[in-house]
């Protein structure tokens, strides 16, 4: 992998994001695998790279509540599971709800609800708030394997298959 695939220019890997790109970066207990979530053909490599299933659906990460609204079905929650959920945000939560009918299916996968969360850890934040939308977020490891926890293991594990780390 070059150097220029290594790096921590934020600006570098939103643009890779909004040009189709996947790239690792830090999350919370590992190192996370990232993509545009309205980009199906990013979100399909980064399901080929992990060796999995579209059937399994995926974690989306955003910026705030607002961003997400497009693929859930905020509405079919309760006053008290809003709060709940809420309360929890930013955080390491994940929640899954219901999805929208503009949910795509490579991220849902086979279920009827969709793997959210608004980080608060200060990396994964930034990304958020710099991409200005939602990104699949799932664990930088083959499927089976452990997650992976520092770019250098992202490296050797995906080599040139990633357009940023």
């Amino acid at each position: 992998m070059s150097a220029s695939k290594l790096g921590t220019d934020i600006h570098f890997a939103v643009d890779q994001l909004k040009n189709g790109g996947v790239l690792a970066y830090p999350a919370e207990a590992c190192f996370g695998l990232g993509c545009d979530a309205q980009n199906e053909a990013a979100v399909m490599r980064i399901l080929q790279l992990k060796k999995r299933s579209v059937e399994k659906g995926l974690i989306v990460i955003a910026s705030s509540l607002k961003t997400l609204m497009l693929y859930i079905d905020w509405a079919a929650l309760s006053a008290d599971q809003k709060n709940t959920i809420q309360s929890t945000w930013p955080g390491a939560s994940t929640w899954l709800i219901p999805v929208s009918a503009d949910c795509p299916t490579w991220l849902s996968g086979k279920h009827d609800t969709l793997a959210v969360r608004i980080p608060e850890y200060a990396p994964m934040r930034a990304l958020c708030e710099q991409f200005d939308g939602v990104l699949v977020s799932t664990s930088a490891n083959l499927q089976t394997q452990p997650a992976l926890k520092t770019a250098l293991a992202c490296q050797q594990c995906f080599g040139d298959t990633l357009d940023y780390i």
